[in-house]
């Protein structure tokens, strides 16, 4: 058996530079593979490339967009609506009520109300549900000069006015914080990367809260500019959806540019630009029409969203 030769390092060559600098290179490698390791354990808060690669039909760009986009349609809506609850229209209540106590005075005339009593009992039973309505309280109030109801209609005008302005900048920071929510974290949830589905879904939220305070501040003052909203007698069917799909397509740029600018990606902006504008118009469009047809805004509301 051969005997070994022993390998004797002195104190001074164990500290040589070259000793050192390799000691160096070697903390530096096992630092290195241990930051590599963790990396390859913890989700990446970017959408994954590679998961297109699997072929369904849920990581399609084209479908994932759209099922997003419905779904922050839904909600917007739902939040819409909301709004609309709690901040109705008076006027247009008023004058429904109003209408319906002239029915009722000219069924009596007519004579299918035979008695009296009924007729003053429908009437009190009506003006019940506008006790609380300023506009129908203005209405129905006959002691009042002409120069105190055009007074009276001033003030609530500029009531109105203030209320509008709060109801339009609330629904639309509504929708445009729910469509934006949903399609910024649309290609995040379908790569199940839930980090990137909030960090990307909270950006959009904020872009769209910030563009529905934008769109709030012009989009219904550039529909009344157009024309819109005035009485049927005073403007056709046709200018009235010119006008309506002008301010919605206006407002579908806002709402559909925050996947584009949360990813930075200058073609998804662009798409979604366009698909905003459009769908937007769209929307715009169908407003009026599915409403005279339907009698329902909220019918309208939710097609046109």
């Amino acid at each position: 058996m051969s005997s070994r030769q022993k390998i004797t390092i002195t104190f001074d060559e164990l500290h040589t530079p070259a000793v050192e600098e390799r000691l160096k290179q070697q903390s530096a490698l096992n630092v290195a593979q241990a930051s590599s390791e963790r990396a390859s354990t913890t989700p990446s808060p970017l959408p994954i490339p590679h998961a297109q690669a699997s072929g369904s039909i849920w990581y399609n760009a084209f479908f994932n967009l759209t099922v997003f986009g419905l779904l922050g349609g839904l909600l917007a809506w739902g939040c819409g609506e909301l709004v609309q609850h709690f901040n109705p229209d008076l006027k247009s209540e008023a004058r429904a009520i109003k209408r319906d106590m002239d029915e009722v005075s000219a069924a009596y005339k007519s004579g299918k109300i035979k008695k009296t009593e009924r007729m003053l009992t429908d009437l009190d039973l009506i003006k019940e549900t506008g006790k609380d309505n300023p506009w129908f309280q203005f209405l129905i109030d006959e002691r009042m000069s002409e120069s105190q109801r055009t007074a009276r209609m001033a003030q609530l005008e500029e009531r109105d006015q203030l209320r509008d302005l709060v109801a339009n900048v609330c629904f639309y920071c509504a929708c445009g914080t729910m469509i934006a929510l949903a399609l910024g974290m649309a290609e995040s949830v379908a790569s199940r990367n839930p980090q990137g589905a909030v960090m990307y879904g909270s950006v959009g939220a904020l872009l769209g809260l910030v563009g529905g305070i934008i769109v709030s501040l012009f989009a219904d003052r550039l529909y009344r500019m157009i024309g819109g909203g005035k009485p049927a007698s005073e403007l056709s069917l046709g200018w009235q959806i010119f006008a309506r799909a002008t301010a919605w397509g206006v407002l579908g740029l806002f709402m559909s540019a925050a996947p584009g600018v949360v990813m930075r990606n200058g073609r998804k902006l662009m798409l979604g630009l366009i698909g905003g504008l459009a769908g937007g118009i769209i929307g715009g469009a169908l407003f009026d029409p599915v409403g005279r047809a339907t009698g329902s805004e909220m019918l309208s509301r939710l097609i046109a969203i």
